[in-house]
């Protein structure tokens, strides 16, 4: 019997995680089976603390993403989480006001946190990023062993900034790097403080459960310090 149940919440998960990396997934069915998952463990105790706790922040990632905040701080305190990011960051409102035009922002009330440019790389930079990132068997993921699911460590590399603009030192990625630092340093100038910059690549589906985000200095250890 126990063998039956371990099973059938490894198939739970399973379809919950599939699920939610498909295509216009339905968000309610993957909230649904990550709670019968819990509701399963009560009677086998399959799971570690640990990975009962991946399951109940999942299910309040959902939560917070769809106005249902108060839910979530249930759980998540349940579970001995003492933070999160705020409502503005996880179930923000976008702002009708705001316009674009010939690439420029004009109009709404705050001062966007980020860009989109349109055609920032050229066809022959975007050839040569393709080249090296796009196969899924190309060395740079058989080199850090990178897989979706179950997904592998982090990784990322830490560069100097001013060494990033040796560009005969770094190829491609500090030419990159280089190019993104020229194009909006008027828009962010305290760029111009920057010391290093930080360059990671990811190879897995969209809504894989990665949502942007402010990292927090050394994976928040001894204390939350956010940029």
């Amino acid at each position: 019997g126990s063998k039956n149940n371990e099973e059938k919440n490894d198939d739970v998960l399973s379809r919950a995680r599939q699920l939610w990396l498909s295509s216009n997934a339905d968000l309610k069915e993957v909230e649904r089976l990550y709670f019968t998952a819990l509701e399963n463990d009560k009677a086998n105790h399959q799971f570690s603390p640990e990975e009962k706790k991946l399951v109940a922040e999942k299910i309040a990632l959902l939560m917070c993403q769809s106005g249902r905040s108060e839910m979530a701080e249930k759980i998540l305190s349940s579970f001995g989480f003492n933070c999160r990011l705020s409502r503005a960051v996880l179930d923000y409102q976008l702002d009708s006001n705001r316009s674009i035009s010939n690439g420029s922002l004009s109009g709404g009330t705050s001062k966007p946190p980020c860009l989109l440019l349109d055609n920032f790389l050229t066809n022959g930079e975007l050839k040569a990023l393709k080249d090296v990132f796009a196969d899924q068997a190309a060395n740079y993921w058989q080199s850090h062993n990178y897989q979706v699911e179950p997904a592998s460590p982090y990784v990322s590399y830490l560069i100097p900034f001013s060494e990033v603009t040796k560009e005969d030192r770094f190829g491609l990625i500090g030419h990159v790097a280089s190019k993104i630092y020229r194009s909006i340093l008027e828009e962010f100038p305290l760029l111009s403080k920057a010391k290093y910059v930080e360059m990671w690549a990811h190879n897995r589906p969209h809504a894989s459960g990665h949502q942007m985000h402010f990292d927090s200095d050394n994976e928040g250890l001894g204390g939350i310090r956010n940029p």
